[in-house]
């Protein structure tokens, strides 16, 4: 029934075209960047657990000596790190999707109402002043997942840099094809 009311409205102006065509790539490009930092994180959670306690043969906290305690707190810091990056990129993910259905919607009613008080003729879409409006809070959206995404990026990479010096390793980026692994 919605497809049918958009199918009915035989214009299709400039800025829905843009919309679209931007849409599409923006929506690909986002998905390769969550695809590769899933498979980034990953990594790294396997080189975090390829070198856990276990495998420096501790066996509790009385027999680490200071230097594997405060590497073995720095692989936790770590490990939480990550999970609150995946838990960033589920949930930036899941609020943009949410977001953009609603805006639909809201646009619809939108131009329902528009058009029951006589603002707008029937046969037009909404202004783009309003596809505007809400283009622009999924930008800040985006943005503000983006940010905080970053941040703790940022932390993560301090603590590995602190991690690799404790534990006398190398710093060397990581490549996303597990071949240093």
């Amino acid at each position: 029934m919605i497809f049918a009311d958009v199918v009915a409205l035989n214009e299709t102006h400039w800025w829905q075209i843009a919309a679209g065509i931007i849409a599409i790539p923006a929506a690909i490009v986002g998905l390769v960047f969550t695809f590769y930092s899933i498979k980034k994180l990953r990594l790294e959670i396997a080189r975090l657990e390829g070198k856990s306690a276990e495998k420096l043969g501790i066996a509790s906290k009385a027999t680490l000596s200071n230097a594997q305690f405060k590497e073995l707190i720095l692989r936790n810091e770590l490990k939480s790190l990550q999970d609150r990056q995946f838990g960033l990129l589920q949930w930036g993910l899941i609020t943009l999707i949410a977001t953009e259905i609603a805006l639909f919607f809201i646009r619809q009613q939108a131009q329902h109402a528009l058009i029951a008080i006589g603002s707008l003729p029937p046969n037009l879409p909404l202004p783009f002043s309003r596809y505007l409006l809400g283009t622009a809070l999924l930008f800040c959206l985006a943005f503000i997942f983006s940010y905080l995404l970053r941040a703790v990026s940022h932390r993560h990479s301090h603590y590995m840099e602190q991690l690799n010096a404790e534990a006398g390793l190398p710093t060397l980026p990581l490549a996303l094809d597990g071949a240093d692994y």
